[in-house]
C-alpha cells in the first residue's frame, strides 16, 4: 500500500475510533457486553484470519466497510485499557470510568 493510501486509511480510522470512543463515553465506558464481544467475536477473527481481514479493510472488497467499523470499535474499546492502544500511528487512551 502506498503512503497516501495508508495516510487516508489512518485519518479515517482516527475519526471512526474517536466517534466510537465518544459513544462509549456517553454510555459510561465499555459495557460487559462490549468486552464479551471483543474477546469472543473480534479477537478470534484476527487470530485466525489476520491477513485476509486486513487486506479487505485496506484494499476494499466484500466486507471492507464492516471490517473497517469492527476495527474502529475494537480499538475504541481497547482505549479504555490502562495504557491504551497504539493504532495507525496514533495513541488512544481513555481513563477508566468511575
Amino acid at each position: 500500500m502506498d503512503s497516501a493510501r495508508f495516510d487516508l486509511f489512518a485519518d479515517l480510522q482516527h475519526i471512526a475510533v474517536t466517534l466510537c470512543i465518544l459513544e462509549l463515553k456517553e454510555q459510561g465506558g465499555p459495557s460487559e457486553a462490549d468486552w464479551v464481544w471483543l474477546r469472543g467475536e473480534v479477537l478470534p477473527i484476527f487470530a485466525g484470519k489476520r491477513v485476509a481481514v486486513s487486506e479487505a479493510i485496506v484494499v476494499g472488497g466484500k466486507g471492507c466497510g464492516e471490517g473497517f467499523n469492527l476495527v474502529a470499535r475494537a480499538v475504541a474499546i481497547l482505549a479504555f485499557v490502562p495504557g491504551g492502544i497504539d493504532w495507525c500511528g496514533r495513541h488512544f487512551e481513555e481513563p477508566a470510568p468511575l
